[in-house]
């Protein structure tokens, strides 16, 4: 299965009219207005939701160790 798709990708990208039209989309104005903000809006939001998970794992982390010191 595999290696159909391999082969299908392979000949939809060495289609010219195919990257023709995959270049069109990527480098024109409706992507660079829309879609790149988008994009870079959503990137931000995951990386914010990353580094507030990370925190809390460190919180948690330190919690556990302070009581463990208090047990002994």
């Amino acid at each position: 299965m595999k290696e159909e798709i391999k082969q299908a990708a392979e000949a939809i990208g060495s289609h010219p009219k195919a990257t023709m039209v995959i270049t069109a989309a990527f480098t024109s104005n409706a992507w660079l207005d829309y879609g790149e903000p988008i994009v870079k809006g959503v990137t931000s939001i995951v990386g914010l939701c990353v580094l507030v998970a990370l925190l809390v794992k460190h919180v948690i982390d330190i919690k556990k160790e302070l009581s463990k010191k208090d047990e002994d």
